[in-house]
């Protein structure tokens, strides 16, 4: 898993693997996840991050940012219970 930000326009960016993108879902306001064919999880974007998450996104490290990480998790395990 890979997280970044991108200071330039406001977003998180989370890379749950490599692959290429079937479908993108809208799942909350301006939160969008790519899915590939399979429906798996590959890419998560929330845009307007400092208004989402908090002012912490001023850390250059997402590594540690484990509120992000659990959030990302949830989320996905919640997509993948109403795909099916």
């Amino acid at each position: 898993m890979k997280i970044t930000y991108d200071e330039a326009v406001d977003a998180v960016n989370i890379t749950f693997r490599k692959g290429k993108a079937a479908k993108t879902l809208e799942i909350a306001k301006e939160v969008f996840l790519d899915l590939d064919k399979s429906d798996k999880p590959l890419h998560l974007e929330i845009i307007g991050a400092k208004e989402k998450l908090g002012e912490e996104l001023r850390t250059t490290t997402f590594v540690h940012f484990p509120f992000i990480m659990s959030h990302a998790k949830h989320v996905t395990k919640e997509l993948a219970g109403s795909t099916r």
